[in-house]
């Protein structure tokens, strides 16, 4: 897609964190549904949020909880928390294997 970890972190721009994203995963190894997956989950996040913070976060875990089965949201939770992870890597110059911040927990089901 073109990001590439060569490029200026922006945490203004979706469509180049998106990119970023994208590579970021593909270096990774990740299979392309995976990759699918998770391009799904981000654009379902920032078309109901604009800005990644932890208010956001879990308001979009109550909102997956509300409309979709518990291994979608798992999944959605996951690939968001993926991109969390990709974002901070980029924005703090590392390979992504130390990063932390915000994350969401996957859904329990009820015994």
């Amino acid at each position: 897609m073109g990001g590439g970890p060569d490029c200026a972190y922006n945490p203004g721009s979706i469509q180049a964190n998106l990119e970023y994203f994208h590579d970021f995963l593909q270096k990774r190894g990740s299979a392309e549904n995976t990759v699918n997956s998770y391009l799904t989950s981000v654009r379902l996040y920032h078309s109901l949020y604009a800005e990644i913070t932890v208010e956001n976060l879990q308001d979009y875990k109550a909102w997956l909880l509300n409309h979709y089965k518990p291994s979608t949201v798992n999944t959605r939770i996951y690939g968001i928390n993926q991109y969390v992870a990709a974002l901070q890597a980029w924005a703090e110059g590392n390979s992504g294997s130390e990063v932390y911040g915000p994350r969401l927990t996957a859904y329990k089901l009820p015994p």
